[in-house]
């Protein structure tokens, strides 16, 4: 709905100020001198709200999107410190690429141009060159999406998120990658033989809990809790304070690292430069995965490795969604794959028991 009042100063200058009220929009107004002027532009400017085109010009163009996805990243910062660094790798991207422009200058059209080069850009991993995945290329767009609806809503630099109504690829589901008992046995010897003294204990805790690398990565002494044989994660992707329960080859390795750390460590796995930063254990953590031949599979797969060796446990699935962390049951079955081998013991067992062979 859009209305134009005419307004007259107090020396008898006449103008007329429009206003464009749509739901699910904010308002917005301008004022022009001329009733006509006013009315070309409550009809331009409706089609392009609606349509998702339309920017509030005067701090659209003020602003570039390098420094938004400062701002965004600066609320992060704090906010939520893990997802600032996995997104800030996604971002740098995307700053490359449009931080010179005017936010009045993003449209959906501009967007779609530099997905496709997404699509077709190769990229190197290790000694492999490849383009990326559909489910990367989304995250790359979720970054970038999440960024113009913070700015939009907290600085009022955007009237709306130009990526509103750009439709995700369609992701395969794949197959949940987990270690086989053989290809875990040779990786926590690898993790032991490791430069990195906190390795073996970090792959453990990701064995044994399903704690993502961000949340194991910040732990700090005092979210320990040995007496209760607790670690409580303040911070995690949910949002949503989350308790890990030590047991067995866990507890013993917290237990060690706490009778040998000094008292002026606040992580749990300090950097060996940095005093108040958490370890980066990348490089050794490839290079475990190399010295142990294990192929094809990432940090993130240890909370796989996890989730299959619970439900292989016995545990049901609303116990590995409380111990994962997970608000959808549907992200836990995706998780929870039963081994193929374990599978067919099952069917196995059940034949016998009917068939008798």
């Amino acid at each position: 709905m859009a209305t134009i009042e005419q307004r007259t100063s107090r020396n008898g200058e006449v103008a007329y100020r429009a206003k464009i009220r749509l739901r699910g929009h904010r308002p917005v107004s301008e004022t022009f001198p001329r009733r006509t002027d006013a009315v070309r532009w409550v009809q331009k400017t409706e089609t392009e709200i609606r349509e998702g085109l339309y920017f509030p010009k005067q701090e659209a163009k003020k602003h570039t999107v390098a420094e938004a996805i400062d701002c965004y990243l600066d609320h992060l910062k704090f906010d939520n410190p893990g997802r600032h660094r996995d997104v800030g790798i996604i971002l740098k991207w995307w700053r490359n690429e449009l931080g010179d422009y005017l936010l009045s200058d993003i449209s959906k059209g501009l967007i779609m141009q530099k997905r496709t080069l997404l699509t077709k850009e190769n990229i190197k991993r290790g000694e492999k060159v490849g383009v990326r995945s559909p489910s990367t290329i989304n995250r790359y767009m979720s970054a970038m999406s999440t960024t113009f609806k913070y700015i939009s809503k907290q600085y009022d630099w955007m009237l709306d998120n130009p990526m509103r109504d750009i439709k995700n690829f369609r992701e395969p589901e794949g197959i949940v990658r987990y270690l086989s008992d053989e290809e875990r046995l040779r990786l926590l010897q690898a993790c032991k033989r490791s430069e990195n003294p906190y390795l073996y204990t970090i792959v453990v805790l990701g064995i044994s809990s399903g704690a993502r690398k961000s949340e194991i990565n910040c732990i700090k002494w005092s979210d320990v809790n040995l007496d209760r044989k607790t670690i409580v994660l303040p911070k995690t992707k949910n949002r949503q304070i989350r308790t890990i329960h030590l047991s067995g080859e866990a507890l013993s390795e917290i237990q060690r690292l706490y009778q040998s750390r000094r008292e002026s460590e606040m992580y749990v796995f300090p950097s060996p430069t940095l005093k108040d930063k958490p370890r980066d254990s990348t490089r050794s953590w490839r290079t475990a995965l190399d010295r142990a031949d294990v192929k094809n599979f990432r940090f993130h797969d240890l909370r796989h490795t996890s989730a299959s060796y619970f439900a292989m446990s016995g545990a049901n699935i609303k116990d590995i969604a409380e111990i994962l962390g997970h608000k959808s049951l549907a992200m836990t079955y995706r998780y929870a794959h039963l081994a193929n081998t374990h599978v067919a013991d099952v069917v196995e067992r059940m034949n016998g028991k009917v068939f008798g062979s």
